[in-house]
């Protein structure tokens, strides 16, 4: 039986913290475990977020030329659940990461 990948470390940046204004969140995350190609991918609990609103496609941005992920993603605002699939094999330790835009709530988050 082949070991089921989980994420090793995880982390997720934001360019613009201004209430209402469109923000970048980038999620980086490796797994310890490799995953293989064309395999589902949730990340979920990113909250807090105004929007994007849900949506069957997402288009993220994955820097370098070696894309990883399909460009391309399910997200669900109410869950704050980005779902991307690997275009390629992942390597244990390989870093990932993933780019979407988003705007911030227009008031603070209780």
């Amino acid at each position: 039986l082949a070991e089921q990948p989980f994420v090793d470390e995880l982390s997720v940046f934001e360019n613009n913290h201004v209430q209402g204004a469109s923000n970048d969140i980038t999620v980086q995350f490796s797994f310890h475990a490799t995953v293989i190609a064309n395999q589902l991918i949730v990340i979920e609990g990113i909250t807090g977020l105004d929007g994007p609103e849900d949506s069957s496609t997402l288009e993220i941005t994955l820097p370098g030329t070696d894309k990883m992920l399909e460009a391309t993603a399910a997200w669900n605002l109410n869950d704050g659940k980005l779902t991307v699939i690997s275009r390629r094999q992942i390597m244990p330790n390989e870093t990932v990461s993933v780019t979407f835009s988003v705007i911030n709530p227009s008031e603070t988050q209780s």
